[in-house]
């Protein structure tokens, strides 16, 4: 028994060694992409153009709809993305019926300083996108290798769930060099803006943001749709609101906590700031009392 269990740790190491030589490699002197690391305002345009074509504020529960992004809104969002979490550098190359999205990191502790190039293909059609090959440097990997990879590195981050979701929703991906754009054909659930408000605000802001969202819609539901509304009617019941229920603009306002104890800090501070008193509390007069000034 022994002896079987030191020759599967053996072969292990062989196999774990050989892995390790062949992805050293594959590494290259040059990176497959390099570029800067800037969003540009094109992109901005595109993505906010984006979402006020498709708004998820009035999408309706498995609705099915289509829409076309830009190659170059995706291409930058890659390569953004990348240099944030890899700090590396990414692109996206569009084909015929395929895209591949491709990653450059350098490995500054290697002798050398190396690059590892990734490369990935996804194939149009209907379904969840899915990769079809993939690559490192030189070396093909497989595809299930890469996915798994990554559904596991999104889920230690801790977005497993909004990356599932996201998935399911997409039917299906038609790439269109030509025009530089990707069609997507996707069914829309409200989770996935549920999981999006979740990830940008903590639970304690949701709960404050929908409590004054209702407290807005019940102070505006007596006015006649359409009607004029002064801002002032609308701002100062708010801020009361806010007043009461924030511990910190309760204490900074004008009656708080923290203006109580800054009123009663006041004459001190102007007593220690007062020359002649801090001539005398030192056994003399001070230099403004000695010119005559005090």
């Amino acid at each position: 028994m022994t002896r079987l269990l030191a020759w599967l740790a053996g072969t292990l190491l062989v196999l774990v060694l050989a892995a390790g030589g062949l992805l050293l490699a594959a590494l290259d002197s040059q990176p497959l992409v390099e570029r800067g690391e800037t969003i540009s305002q094109a992109a901005v345009n595109q993505a906010r153009w984006l979402f006020h074509t498709n708004d998820p504020r009035r999408l309706q529960s498995g609705e099915a709809r289509r829409t076309a992004i830009p190659a170059a809104l995706i291409d930058e969002g890659i390569n953004y993305l990348t240099g944030r979490s890899l700090r590396g550098r990414g692109a996206l190359v569009l084909g015929e019926e395929t895209a591949e999205i491709r990653i450059s990191r350098r490995l500054p502790w290697l002798p050398g300083e190396p690059y590892v190039n990734l490369r990935a293909t996804f194939r149009e059609g209907k379904g969840e996108p899915k990769i079809v090959s993939a690559a490192i440097g030189w070396l093909p990997i497989p595809p299930e290798l890469l996915e798994f990879a990554l559904a596991s590195a999104i889920q230690a981050a801790g977005y497993g769930s909004e990356w599932r979701l996201a998935r399911q929703a997409v039917r299906q991906l038609i790439f269109d060099p030509q025009h530089r754009r990707i069609v997507v054909a996707y069914v829309w659930e409200p989770a996935l803006l549920d999981r999006a408000r979740s990830i940008a605000f903590q639970p304690d802001d949701l709960v404050r943001i929908r409590s004054a969202q209702e407290s807005l819609a019940a102070m505006l539901d007596h006015h006649a749709p359409g009607r004029p509304v002064p801002l002032t009617d609308v701002l100062r019941p708010l801020l009361r609101l806010a007043h009461s229920r924030s511990p910190q603009l309760a204490a900074a306002s004008p009656g708080g906590a923290d203006a109580g104890r800054a009123q009663r800090q006041r004459p001190a501070f102007r007593r220690l700031r007062h020359p002649c008193r801090l001539g005398r509390r030192a056994g003399g007069r001070c230099h403004r009392c000695l010119q005559g000034n005090g």
